[in-house]
């Protein structure tokens, strides 16, 4: 396959470094220490069990394709989504598949106005990794990459791409129904981002405080409430069943250690992607007359920090 990464971050650099060394042509868009470090000394990649593993990639700050891709992992950060969609739009082509692993419920939205319905796959990862340093990736603990088309169920697309990633050493599956399983995700991320970068403490703490447990809870079932009033069936126990599984399922000691990226973007004074996460919980609560308090708390707690400019000014 012929693959661009549109975001070499830690997702973008893990799948598309596995896809690279599968033999797939990749090219990795990329900027600042992280495009430096790939062009100089390529892409090492730390798995939980495999020997870990350095290429030699490409590495690019745009893409001059046009048409004739077969795949784009969309892997931006939200608040990246406009610049990202002109950087990539000449390499769309008739049969390019275009698979958004964004956070957020609005990346399929914003992907089919720009590509058409027909190019566009949504995704969600449950494993997690992190860029140890510019040009490393490591794999924190496991979790399916999950995807599938919005627009049909069992397209012959999403198994072909599937197998692609099977093939590559990805634990991969394909969804029924996907927006489904990103508003499932999306009410998981909401408590973990937000509670991690407001307490500025890892889950397994917040849980173990009856009070924090609380707030990580009701953020959930706001945005539980908001996702069956959008149309979204999530069952009756997807909040029980996501703390379960996080207090049973997780390794040991993950809980312990369990941030989300919103709180490494805080502490190192990045831009939060607070829009697109507790601020789009609260903004489509007002649109649909859904209470969102503990959202709306967060969302206002957090809002000073949003363009990193309080942590790099030291106030």
């Amino acid at each position: 396959m012929n693959i661009i990464v549109m975001g070499a971050g830690a997702l973008g650099s893990y799948f598309g470094g596995h896809l690279a060394r599968a033999g797939h042509k990749v090219l990795f868009i990329a900027r600042g220490r992280q495009l430096k470090a790939l062009k100089e000394r390529g892409l090492t990649v730390l798995p939980l069990e495999e020997e870990p593993f350095t290429i030699q990639v490409d590495a690019a700050e745009t893409t001059t394709s046009v048409g004739g891709v077969d795949l784009i992992l969309f892997c931006v950060k939200t608040y990246d989504t406009e610049a990202a969609i002109k950087l990539i739009a000449r390499a769309v082509g008739e049969d390019t598949k275009v698979l958004t692993l964004q956070n957020g419920v609005d990346s399929l939205d914003s992907l089919n106005e720009a590509f058409g319905r027909k190019a566009i796959l949504g995704g969600i990862s449950w494993t997690n990794v992190a860029i140890e340093e510019p040009g490393v990736v490591r794999h924190r603990y496991p979790g399916p990459l999950v995807f599938g088309d919005p627009n049909a169920t069992g397209s012959k697309r999403t198994q072909v791409l599937k197998d692609t990633f099977l093939q590559a050493g990805v634990v991969a599956d394909v969804s029924d129904d996907i927006t489904r399983a990103i508003w499932e995700k999306f009410l998981f991320i909401c408590a973990v981002n937000g509670m991690t970068a407001l307490t500025r403490l890892p889950v397994g703490t917040l849980l173990a405080c009856h009070a924090s447990r609380e707030l990580f809870v009701d953020i959930m079932c706001e945005v539980y409430s908001l996702a069956r009033r959008s149309g979204i069936e999530l069952s009756e126990d997807t909040v029980e069943r996501t703390i379960r599984h996080m207090e049973r399922e997780l390794p040991p000691g993950v809980l312990n250690k369990t941030l989300g990226s919103m709180y490494f973007d805080i502490a190192s004074g990045r831009r939060l992607e607070l829009e697109s996460l507790n601020g789009a919980v609260v903004q489509r609560g007002k649109q649909l007359k859904v209470a969102t308090p503990v959202n709306s708390f967060v969302y206002g707690a957090l809002k000073p920090w949003a363009n990193g400019e309080p942590m790099r000014n030291g106030v």
